[in-house]
């Protein structure tokens, strides 16, 4: 259902003739309710900001400068996509200082192989497991009941075994972030 409706979308944008003038972008929401072995959540409460809620993918069709195929590791968020459009509207995002996002057109034309952020957080507003915060490779996920897991993504992309009783200097400056 979901490529018939993008289909559908693109086609329209081609019989318009604005093919060639025309971004899309499609994001996945929190993962889903199936299983991302060797990822660890999903949509269901309580683990959606795990990897497997977390960690969905984002496509772009830029025709003439992102070719098919490419594929852009750095870890990106929903909220970078409106300093993305502003950029490509002829705006600065950087006359927008409090916008909470970065462009990523610098990703897309390659012009940077990072967006050099220090840290991205991602949010929930009805579970216990309400936030998480990565920078670099380490994830902290935090709970309203005080509990708090550390993983390390480059060593432990499962997030099987929480560092955080082991590495409360990480959590601490997590946490501050």
């Amino acid at each position: 259902a979901v490529d018939e409706s993008v289909g559908r979308i693109r086609e329209v944008i081609a019989r318009l003739g604005l093919s060639d003038r025309t971004v899309v972008v499609f994001c996945g929401d929190q993962g889903s309710a199936m299983s991302h072995a060797p990822l660890r959540g999903g949509k269901p409460a309580g683990v959606a900001l795990y990897e497997g809620g977390a960690r969905v993918p984002m496509v772009v069709c830029w025709p003439g400068v992102v070719p098919p195929g490419l594929v852009i590791a750095e870890p990106v968020v929903t909220t970078d996509i409106f300093p993305t459009f502003l950029e490509l509207a002829g705006g600065r995002p950087s006359g927008h200082p409090k916008l909470d996002g970065q462009s990523l057109v610098p990703l897309l034309r390659r012009e940077k192989a990072s967006l050099g952020r220090g840290a991205i957080f991602l949010y929930r507003s009805y579970d216990d497991q309400y936030a998480a915060a990565r920078a670099g490779d380490w994830k902290l996920i935090a709970y309203r009941s005080g509990k708090s897991e550390l993983y390390n993504l480059a060593e432990d992309l499962p997030e099987a075994n929480d560092l955080s009783a082991r590495r409360p200097e990480k959590v601490a400056d997590l946490r501050k972030k």
